[in-house]
């Protein structure tokens, strides 16, 4: 990431959808490391418009996913589906 070769912090968030990509987030969590990123936002998908027919995920299931992470990249926990997360950085 060229901003982070310029000294700036990168996170990213993600939205997990269950039978979607739910398996997919230690893989992502990789690439994102590699990429430069130092922290990793997973959400919950808010099931509407062309997904309302998805379903959101458990507090189970995104828990269990973020700590599937963790050990890869720092995960983000602060989010409040808000855009709160932009105030705080860890």
């Amino acid at each position: 990431m060229k901003a982070v070769d310029r000294g700036f912090s990168a996170k990213v968030n993600t939205v997990l959808i269950p039978g979607v990509n739910d398996k997919q987030m230690p893989q992502l969590a990789r690439r994102v490391r590699e990429a430069g990123a130092g922290v990793l936002n997973i959400m919950p998908l808010i099931p509407c418009g062309k997904m309302k027919e998805l379903r959101a995920p458990t507090c189970d299931e995104l828990r269990q996913a973020r700590q599937n992470c963790e050990g890869v990249i720092p995960q983000f926990h602060r989010c409040e589906q808000c855009r709160a997360d932009v105030v705080y950085l860890p």
